[in-house]
């Protein structure tokens, strides 16, 4: 008998199920199959097993318990023989899964389970916080996560699988990766990266795995990579995938159905900041830089992520120092272990970066690590895991499968499903992921608030306020309900309990709770709470660590022409509060007035700049802590109106939003031909984000967010320095020494720098490109002329530069990279570390983008190191 190692069940039931005889005993076997993978049924269904049972005929008592064990149905019948039936147990089950114990005459026992949840198209939002990495084709797995509700997944396309060997092309797995999301309703995040063994640059001080593991070295050969993204990314814009999906949902009308490009976004590389790309950086950035143009080329509004997932500030500093940052649109982070702990130190650290540099690029979490709390099981840490996800404002989340989404019997307590005879067994984790998407998806995060000795994380779900709660031990909590309406307590698994009069009394411990239909006072409490946060902490959360490039939101905004904002809007929020405390009705009214006053500081800072670049750049991190700021009460205000159909938004309203969006595009692509302005860039796309979410929900609030943060980007777009991001140079060092993560001239020699300009513009441009190297070296020629093709590349232009090799001896000096300290030999006067720097201008006037190679100078020998 199996070991149930992801449910806690009482020890009488333990006891029992650990002595039963083997699922295929010598007198019967049993075979169960449902109409959907993993015996899942949504409400409405009839709960019926069909069973075929082999072996003599006997009479079988069936047993159905739930979580906590308790007997839900039972029946004795009659079974054997090759005999089919239907086992229909109780109708009226509540949400959770449910044990099936078969118990023969002779003592044999089979064990089973099927489970019953929500909908996957119960929720109005896109879900991307349920998303998962998986990295296989099992077409078992998709299906089951489309069931659970999952609309997003994560995996490899590498240029590995493209293309093996040379000349030798192959998009198979692309075009099996687009039908599967088609099919089932999924948007994918390739991961394009990894290089053939063929084109593989060896490092030469590689050792261990950076010996073996060839497709991470760096490519020789940037057009080939060029090659491999277009041609993956061509094929995959072919793929459209429509939510609900027929192959899930065939029930739903054809009306009801949204359709949506099969992609959502593509990440470059994954971990290339850790031990998954061991080539140099400059490298990473050059294949960062083409595909960021060639997706956007065949996709404008697709998002590209960028690979160094790890959060190290070093690498993401090197991308920012030589000029990458124009190259990607979202970051990303591999979390684990507690969230709260793990956010607060990502979010102080490598991301604030782009607030020192003035232009910040948000996060997605695109494989990470649910975990399991101190005390309970995996299953019943979910509900808390994805609230404390949506507390900190995440975007796009995919767990890591790790073998989890289908297991073996007892063998892994994630999985949401093993095999059992050829078909899949449903678990507690899958309830709970099914649950916690239904509670939360819909659910608009409003503050924190401490509740007796535990905490709740307060939101507003679909018009009605909703607690969820936890405590590190066992407490009992007095709670208010709303008095106007019946309130109800769902735990992790969905089962409800209705809950009567103004004021309750609950149980609250580690596994965490909810509660629909609390009273507005603690909505009201979540919203000073969260201003307070957003405007006395720098970056909207408490941490002991410092911050090196912003101080508190109050402090950078009287330092940036917002004297005395805050406190009008920290009184604002006091009224808005109490506002909602004294009829929750006036909620949209009051969040929209707080929303206008984030708004027209957003246009003060603005002026405060007075049309300087420089100091638009200093005013950027308030602009998005701004924004930030607008989105949050957005969602809130559209979660409200979600349940009072005259505060919705119109599709008239809407349309209007889109048709100012479109004009400040066309009117940006006129001032800025072939280029942009990236923080207006940046202010923009989060405007049409909070359109396709005002249409999804017609929600006001997202509706109002898209119009404030579209006149800011159209007043940056008029004076804003435009980088033309469209062309720019590309440099192979083919006489460079690799070595991990770095590349090596050696002294006393010359180099040849091969640089080809890369044209994404619809016409070819033509002008000269520039190369500025360190004054001790010599350089034949700083300039040259190039022709780029649109939509292509120019032949090669050289550069030959020459190295000092004198004078003698050589000394020894140290060469940092990001992988460690190396020894090189060179003359004392050269510096180990120094940069070649790309530029130019196009005939037009316009400037190429400057970008920098950081190189190592010196010679590298085994026994130095």
């Amino acid at each position: 008998m199996f070991r149930r190692a992801y449910v806690t069940v009482p020890a009488v039931l333990l006891a029992a199920v650990t002595a039963a005889s083997p699922l295929w005993g010598e007198g019967l076997s049993l075979s169960i199959s449902t109409a959907r993978l993993a015996r899942t049924f949504y409400p409405g269904d009839t709960i019926a097993l069909n069973v075929t049972s082999q072996g003599p005929v006997q009479t079988v008592h069936c047993l159905v318990r739930d979580f906590e064990g308790r007997v839900v149905w039972e029946n004795s019948l009659k079974m054997g023989g090759g005999a089919s039936l239907v086992i229909a147990p109780a109708a009226d089950l509540p949400y959770g899964i449910y044990y099936l114990t078969f118990t023969c005459d002779d003592g044999q026992q089979v064990e089973d389970a099927f489970c019953l949840i929500p909908r996957p198209d119960a929720t109005l939002d896109m879900d991307r916080l349920f998303g998962w990495h998986y990295g296989g084709d099992d077409e078992a797995v998709w299906r089951l996560l489309a069931q659970v509700g999952c609309r997003l997944i994560r995996g490899d396309i590498s240029w590995v699988d493209i293309n093996r060997r040379e000349d030798q092309w192959d998009l198979a797995k692309a075009r099996q990766r687009g039908e599967l999301a088609a099919k089932y309703g999924i948007q994918y995040i390739p991961i394009i990266g990894y290089t053939p063994a063929y084109q593989g640059i060896k490092p030469l001080n590689a050792s261990g795995r950076s010996a073996i593991a060839s497709h991470t070295w760096a490519p020789r050969s940037a057009t080939l990579w060029q090659h491999y993204v277009h041609i993956t990314a061509e094929c995959l814009n072919n793929y459209h995938t429509q939510w609900p999906a027929p192959a899930v949902l065939p029930d739903v009308a054809a009306d009801e159905v949204v359709t949506l490009p099969a992609v959502r976004a593509w990440e470059i590389w994954n971990e290339a900041d850790q031990n998954f790309y061991y080539g140099p950086w400059g490298r990473y950035l050059d294949l960062l830089r083409i595909a960021y143009n060639e997706i956007h080329a065949l996709q404008p509004r697709t998002q590209v992520i960028y690979g160094g997932s790890c959060g190290h500030w070093t690498e993401l500093g090197m991308t920012y120092h030589m000029g990458g940052q124009y190259y990607f649109d979202l970051l990303n982070l591999h979390v684990g272990s507690d969230f709260d702990d793990a956010l607060e130190r990502y979010y102080y650290g490598a991301p604030q970066i782009g607030y020192g540099y003035g232009l910040y690029h948000e996060s997605a979490f695109t494989e990470c690590y649910l975990h399991p709390y101190a005390g309970i099981t995996y299953a019943e840490s979910l509900l808390r895991n994805y609230s404390t996800l949506k507390k900190w404002g995440t975007r796009e989340f995919c767990a890591f499968d790790g073998g989890r989404i289908i297991g073996e019997p007892g063998a892994d307590s994630y999985a949401m499903a093993w095999w059992r005879g050829g078909e899949l067994v449903p678990t507690a984790a899958y309830v709970a992921q099914a649950v916690a998407r239904w509670l939360l998806a819909d659910a608009a995060f409003v503050g924190e608030i401490a509740l007796g000795g535990g905490r709740a994380h307060v939101y507003i779900r679909r018009g009605r306020p909703m607690l969820v709660a936890w405590a590190d031990s066992d407490i009992t909590v007095p709670v208010k309900l709303c008095p106007s309406g019946t309130a109800e307590l769902v735990d992790f698994l969905g089962r409800r309990t209705m809950l009567q009069g103004s004021r309750t009394t609950l149980a609250v411990g580690p596994r965490a709770i909810a509660v629909i239909g609390v009273d507005a006072s603690y909505v009201a409490a979540a919203l000073r709470n969260y201003v307070t946060l957003q405007l006395d902490t720098p970056a909207g959360f408490e941490t002991d660590h410092g911050f090196g490039y912003i101080s508190t939101l109050r402090k950078d905004l009287a330092d940036r022409g917002g004297v005395g904002w805050a406190s009008r809007f920290e009184e604002a929020a006091g009224w808005a509060a109490e506002l909602i405390y004294e009829r929750p009705s006036n909620t949209p009214l009051a969040l929209r007035v707080l929303q206008q006053m984030v708004h027209g500081q957003m246009l003060a800072t603005l002026d405060w700049t007075d049309q300087d670049a420089a100091l638009c750049e200093r005013a950027n991190p308030v602009l998005h802590r701004l924004s930030k700021i607008t989105r949050a009460l957005g969602a809130v205000a559209d979660a409200y109106a979600a349940g009072v159909t005259e505060l919705q938004a119109g599709t008239k309203q809407v349309d209007a939003v889109r048709r100012q969006l479109e004009e400040i595009e066309a009117t940006a692509r006129r001032l800025h031909p072939g280029g942009t302005v990236p923080r207006a860039r940046v202010l923009l796309d989060m405007a049409w984000e909070q359109l396709t979410a005002a249409e999804r929900r017609r929600g006001p609030g997202s509706l109002l967010a898209a119009k404030g943060l579209a006149r800011v980007a159209a007043r940056m777009f008029t004076f804003d320095t435009a980088v033309n991001y469209r062309v720019f140079a590309v440099a192979d060092f083919p006489s460079a020494t690799y070595l991990v993560k770095a590349l090596v001239l050696t002294p006393g020699c010359e180099h040849p720098i091969e640089v080809r300009v890369y044209n994404y513009t619809g016409a070819e441009v033509a002008g000269t490109v520039t190369l500025d190297v360190p004054e001790t070296w010599s350089l034949a020629n700083s300039s040259a002329r190039f022709v780029a093709p649109a939509g292509g590349y120019s032949a090669p232009v050289v550069f030959t530069v020459s190295i000092p090799g004198e004078p003698t001896p050589w000394v020894t000096k140290t060469l940092w990279t990001p992988a460690g300290n190396v020894d090189l030999e060179l003359p004392d006067p050269l510096a180990v570390s120094s940069s070649v720097r790309l530029g130019g201008m196009l005939d037009d006037g316009r400037a190429l983008p400057t970008f920098t190679y950081t190189v190592g100078v010196g010679k590298w020998e085994p026994e130095l190191q």
